[in-house]
């Protein structure tokens, strides 16, 4: 494989992992009420994810193609081309084709739920931080009680001296009027919770 296949291998996986990532961000401190019903909140995180899915499989098949397959061909494998049994099977024999589809999922789907585990624990690491170091505290009053799909109940308020408002998991069982402190960052208000 040249240095040029090398190269898109790797421009394709920044591409495709930077717009899932980046669209996972903008979506990631959504309104967990909203987030609980088929919303396009919901989509467009499923779609961060997909175009993750992909470019992992584009780095899954560089490993592959330098590490654990030699394939004489100089042509790009992409992973609609996988799909195609016949194009790459000629090229490379049975035998390396399935030794080649086993590897991608022995490869692909660990790389996949450690970008999940990495990308979940550095978000929680940033919304800690932003609440310890930007974080400012109010008091709120609940304005109603809401329920997702399952029932859970969420309350609703407004914060940020009335210029946001959202729904927090009721894990306190609060009921309408009752008061409750909260803190939120002030680089971006979207980042919320109870003050312990």
């Amino acid at each position: 494989m040249n240095s040029k296949a090398v190269v898109t291998y790797l421009v394709l996986y920044i591409i495709l992992n930077s717009i899932g990532l980046s669209i996972a961000l903008n979506f990631w401190w959504t309104d967990n009420l909203n987030l609980s019903y088929l919303k396009k909140e919901s989509f467009l995180l499923l779609t961060s994810v997909g175009f993750s899915w992909i470019a992992i499989l584009y780095l899954t098949i560089l490993i592959i193609r330098k590490l654990i397959i030699k394939i004489k061909t100089q042509n790009f494998i992409g992973p609609i081309d996988l799909i195609s049994n016949g194009m790459y099977q000629n090229e490379i024999g049975i035998k390396q084709a399935t030794k080649f589809k086993n590897s991608m999922t022995l490869i692909a789907f660990p790389i996949f739920i450690l970008t999940i585990i990495v990308f979940i624990t550095s978000m929680n690491r940033y919304e800690i931080y932003e609440l310890k170091k930007n974080g400012e505290m109010e008091k709120i009053k609940v304005k109603e009680i809401r329920n997702d799909i399952k029932h859970n109940q969420y309350i609703y308020f407004d914060y940020n001296i009335d210029k946001n408002s959202t729904n927090l998991r009721n894990g306190k069982n609060l009921k309408v009027g009752d008061e409750v402190y909260i803190v939120y960052s002030r680089n971006n208000p979207k980042i919320i919770n109870y003050k312990n």
